[in-house]
């Protein structure tokens, strides 16, 4: 009897063994899932994060373009960096520059292109560009009254 009551001890054993090591296996095939699809949900946001920073950037252009053009008659655009400013991106512009359209031979309305450019730091740069075209009425200018 202590042949056969070894014998099933040891195969009890394996059996656990084998039981174990498939759990493990298991285990850490769940965790390499989770893991990759945490790392893509993190690439996801940093690239939503972007986009969000790519269209405030372009706000901002759009009012300053819309305060500029409205004031000075003689404005024809700007560009801008804001690199400094946003340490995330290594590259940060915005553009201001005007068009040409039918529209714009009324001379109190100007079309204005504003672009807006981020690139990021990671191994594989994402650059993320939004832009519009904006119309913008010209306060008109004072004459001086000429007193006969």
């Amino acid at each position: 009897m202590t042949n056969q009551h070894r014998t099933h001890s040891r195969s009890d054993r394996g059996t656990v063994l084998i039981a174990v090591l498939v759990c493990l296996t298991v285990a850490s095939a769940i965790t390499g899932v989770a893991l990759q699809s945490s790392l893509r949900s993190r690439r996801h946001m940093n690239v939503q994060w972007q986009l969000e920073q790519t269209r405030l950037l372009l706000d901002a252009g759009i009012r300053r373009a819309m305060t500029r053009g409205a004031d000075n008659p003689d404005y024809e655009g700007e560009s801008w960096s804001v690199d400094d400013a946003l340490e995330a991106f290594p590259v940060a512009n915005v553009e201001i520059r005007p068009t040409q359209d039918d529209a714009s031979e009324n001379s109190n309305l100007r079309l204005y292109r504003v672009t807006a450019l981020i690139q990021n730091r990671d191994r594989i740069p994402v650059q993320t560009k939004r832009s519009q075209i904006i119309r913008i009425h010209r306060k008109p200018t004072a004459t001086p009254l000429i007193n006969p």
